[in-house]
């Protein structure tokens, strides 16, 4: 896991406008694995669509970054915690190359629980 980077599918926070205008922000997930147990957030911004997102959301997107701390469970699980934005991310490497990680992510604070798939870059 030392020092490889994995993006996730790409995700969308999308919302009609009253005035029937159509907003997106079209971005991936990328999480980065250092030798140290330490994790790092950050977003891509998928760029192709870029007529449809607000700049605000751009900027914000570009700019995030949360550090956390992973470590291996008693059944082999990757478990991701950043404590900062309250969440935990439980997955499992799921083919021999290290290419795909599969995570369920859980926010603790809203209580609310999704899943990703990440795809290794390097």
């Amino acid at each position: 896991m030392n020092n490889k980077k994995y993006l996730s599918s790409l995700i969308t926070n999308a919302y009609l406008h009253a005035g029937g205008n159509l907003f997106s922000t079209i971005y991936q997930n990328c999480l980065t694995f250092f030798d140290n147990e330490k994790v790092r957030l950050t977003n891509i911004v998928f760029d192709e669509l870029l007529e449809i997102m607000d700049e605000d959301d751009i900027q914000f997107l570009n700019n995030y970054e949360v550090i956390g701390k992973y470590h291996y469970d008693e059944k082999g699980y990757i478990i991701c915690t950043f404590p900062e934005i309250y969440w935990t991310f439980t997955g499992k490497i799921v083919t021999k190359n290290n290419d795909y990680l599969i995570f369920s992510i859980y926010d603790s604070r809203l209580l609310k629980s999704w899943s990703e798939v990440f795809v290794c870059t390097k």
